[in-house]
Formats: C-alpha cells, sequence, structure tokens
C-alpha cells in the first residue's frame, strides 16, 4: 500500500490529539469503519490513548 493511502486510511497512524482519543476510547471500533479502512491496530490505539489521558500520575 502506498505511504498516502496508509497515513490516511490506517487507524495505526491517527494522531494522538486529545479529540481522536476521546473518540478512540469512549467509541468502538465499527464506528471508525467509515473512516478508516485498516483497523488492525485500534486496541493499541486505545491503550496508548488510555495511557496518555486516564492514568494516574503521582508527583513527589
Amino acid at each position: 500500500m502506498n505511504t498516502r493511502c496508509d497515513n490516511k486510511f490506517n487507524v495505526a497512524n491517527i494522531d494522538l490529539s486529545k479529540d481522536n482519543c476521546e473518540d478512540i476510547i469512549k467509541l468502538n471500533e465499527n464506528t471508525f469503519v467509515d473512516k478508516y479502512i485498516i483497523l488492525d491496530n485500534f486496541e493499541e490505539k486505545r491503550k496508548e490513548c488510555t495511557s496518555k489521558f486516564l492514568t494516574t500520575k503521582f508527583s513527589t
């Protein structure tokens, strides 16, 4: 697959912005079928978003 299509249609290349992560965390994989053709890494992206935005961080 060429790079341009891969960047546009592969969920693995989605930017981990707050808005994108909010959708990934709260919506299910089927919601992304219309926008992204390749959803192989959806759960991995969900874990990355959860870690980035929903993980408690303690400071001392």
